[in-house]
């Protein structure tokens, strides 16, 4: 709900009228939102016709999606289902989904049979709403019952006086035996060998398609929906004439007045049509406005993409340079320091290699210098200690000529 045009919105939420003509609105409404919301999935659209406690709407929420909400179902004197309502059914199998058309009881105090019929028809020949029309009708009587009620009686006259296909048209329509679970003995023999007979006597060999259900198991009637034809049901309404004239006799009423009530429900249902097309013909416009919208938006969008992506590009090129240009500097900063590195230690390796000559030379200097102080220094003592051995020489030449002084003095003193 919270996807849909706010016009829209509008039908839906606004409270619900007491005339059942104008429940159309709510009715398209409803299946304008089913459409939206199945849109990408395979539908199978049925419309299920039966008397007031047929059992109709408790088969409906029987069959019906596990999100949608339950129709009202038990006796009442006027009916418990008052329009035409489309109900989301369940998922048939997968991929392919059940859609109902809930009708009003037929004998409903509120509901008159022109008007369900009237219903119906615009139900059936609105195509628009259907894509292409309904696959096929569902008529319900219960089997403890015995007998081909008034709704299948309708439904009779429906198929004989407006279908379209000859013989095939049967093929559309399915009797649905209800109450399985109350009959009796022979209840089931009945319906198979006097009700269906009896319903299908118009069609091929008295023979059609027919189920009988539980309220507990409803498989068969899924499986006979699956086994729907593949023509849609094709519906031209008769003359008001022919119709007053095929049912004044079974609802026991003069032809005049059948066809009169029939004309005026007709009218009213058409008028009331219109309206809904022109609803739908502006939804379409504006869905059609919205589409352009989204699609100038998703223009706008891809163009900002695509600007998006070559910025990006771009920027990812620039950076992509950049960092092959900061790569190449940080190369070329590696090779200068590196060659400076080199440089730096081939100069210290220079450099020490002088101090390291200067040094020797400056060892071989003082080593020189030594050499000469220790050669001087020799020389010296050597110079002194001839000093020495001379003074000493002296000294004994002196102490010896003393000496023979003194002893050639004391020769002389004893002569």
């Amino acid at each position: 709900l919270f996807l849909l045009p706010f016009w829209l919105k509008l039908i839906l939420l606004r409270p619900p009228s007491p005339s059942l003509s104008l429940s159309l609105s709510s009715l398209f409404a409803h299946l304008l939102a089913l459409k939206m919301a199945t849109k990408s999935t395979a539908i199978i659209r049925v419309l299920v016709v039966g008397e007031c406690g047929d059992g109709k709407t408790t088969l409906v929420n029987g069959l019906k999606h596990p999100d949608a909400p339950a129709g009202e179902t038990g006796k009442a004197a006027r009916g418990v289902t008052k329009e035409i309502r489309v109900v989301m059914g369940m998922e048939l199998k997968p991929g392919v989904l059940l859609e109902i058309w809930d009708t009003p009881g037929v004998g409903d105090k509120d509901v008159t049979v022109m008007q369900l019929v009237a219903l119906i028809e615009a139900g059936l020949e609105n195509t628009a709403l259907t894509d292409g029309g309904l696959d096929g009708i569902v008529v319900t009587t219960p089997i403890p019952d015995g007998r081909v009620k008034l709704g299948a009686q309708v439904v009779q006259v429906l198929v004989e006086k407006g279908f379209v296909g000859g013989d095939e048209k049967w093929g559309n329509i399915i009797l649905c035996g209800t109450k399985l679970d109350r009959v009796e003995d022979g209840d089931e023999h009945c319906f198979d060998t006097d009700v269906v007979p009896l319903f299908f006597a118009s069609a091929p060999n008295q023979t059609g398609r027919s189920v009988k259900v539980s309220k507990d198991d409803y498989s068969p009637l899924v499986r006979a929906i699956l086994g729907l034809p593949k023509i849609k049901v094709s519906y031209q309404a008769p003359s008001s004439q022919v119709m007053a004239g095929a049912l004044a006799d079974k609802l026991g009423v003069e032809v005049g007045q059948v066809q009169a009530d029939l004309d005026n429900w007709r009218q009213m249902i058409s008028e009331q049509q219109a309206t809904i097309s022109g609803l739908i013909e502006d939804m379409n416009r504006r869905e059609q406005e919205q589409a352009e919208e989204r699609r100038r938006r998703d223009d706008q969008l891809s163009e900002m993409q695509r600007k998006l992506e070559r910025n990006f590009e771009d920027a990812q090129k620039r950076l992509q340079q950049e960092r092959q240009e900061a790569r190449e500097e940080r190369e070329k900063l590696l090779a200068e320091s590196q060659r400076q590195h080199s440089a730096l230690l081939a100069q210290q390796a220079e450099d020490r290699k002088k101090e390291s000559e200067a040094r020797q030379k400056e060892q071989q200097k003082l080593m020189d210098q030594l050499q000469k102080q220790m050669s001087d220094a020799a020389t010296e003592r050597e110079k002194l200690m001839q000093a020495e051995k001379q003074a000493i020489k002296d000294k004994y030449e002196a102490v010896e000529k003393a000496k023979k002084e003194a002893a050639e003095e004391s020769s002389c003193s004893i002569m």
